[in-house]
């Protein structure tokens, strides 16, 4: 993670290498073409070895087509994005996250969080930035940039917002399209902490992307289904006792 009171977001931005390939395993960089990059250009990690994988457990029938790892030639081509420096690998993040944005580059959602997180009043770590449909079809091969973000308790939206738009615009030249502040615990995380962009994105599309919005829809489905279920019952309750009536008749 990065450092904590680092006075400047770019003082905070540091990749760590995984080191060199072992004995035996090939590692390349391609671009979405499948060709092969040049160090320090960063694209897909792509590897190839005796004790290499075929995928994940599971994945073909539950992951979507975009996150799927696969098998081209021999080479594994595993979804992360990345690069190489001096022979060492150093991985930034999921190929399959990055924003398509308006300008024709791809964005990095850690990179954009980054900053996000160097707010004060927004809770570090509880950020995510993610791709929506642009809705102008001269746009339709472009994203646009939504980030969602915890508000911390007692902050106010607009400065929070305003801080936020100059730190992107400042250190990464971006304009979001979306601010979406969220009440604490509302971004989807996985057990081991990882923010999921794509449940956040989904849950978003569908306007329940807050906790509050979240668990008051859910309640009243909930309470829907326990009524559904108990005017079941007792219906069933009376056609088995007028069944009953009908044999002892």
């Amino acid at each position: 993670r990065p450092e904590r009171g680092a006075p400047d977001p770019a003082e905070r931005m540091h990749l760590v290498s995984i080191g060199t390939p072992l004995d035996g395993i090939e590692c390349r960089i391609v671009d979405e073409n499948g060709v092969s990059l040049e160090e320090r250009r960063l694209g897909e990690v792509a590897l190839r070895g005796p004790n290499v994988m075929r995928g994940y457990v599971g994945e073909d029938s539950d992951s979507p087509e975009r996150e799927r790892t696969r098998i081209e030639s021999g080479w594994l081509h595993t979804g992360d994005l990345g690069y190489l420096a001096d022979g060492e690998l150093y991985v930034v993040g999921r190929a399959y996250d990055r924003i398509a944005w308006r300008d024709g580059r791809h964005l990095v959602p850690e990179e954009v969080e980054l900053f996000v997180d160097a707010v004060d009043g927004v809770y570090a770590g509880r950020t995510a930035a993610f791709g929506v449909e642009a809705d102008d079809e001269t746009e339709a091969s472009r994203e646009q940039l939504v980030i969602a973000f915890e508000l911390q308790s007692g902050a106010e939206r607009e400065p929070v917002e305003r801080s936020m738009r100059h730190l992107l615009d400042r250190h990464l030249d971006v304009e979001p399209d979306a601010l979406v502040a969220l009440s604490p615990r509302s971004i989807p995380r996985t057990k081991s902490g990882k923010v999921q962009r794509s449940l956040a994105r989904a849950l978003y599309l569908r306007n329940m992307l807050d906790r509050r919005e979240r668990h008051g829809r859910w309640g009243t489905l909930r309470r829907t289904w326990q009524l559904l279920r108990t005017q079941a019952e007792t219906a069933g309750s009376r056609l088995r006792e007028q069944f009953q009536s009908w044999l002892d008749t």
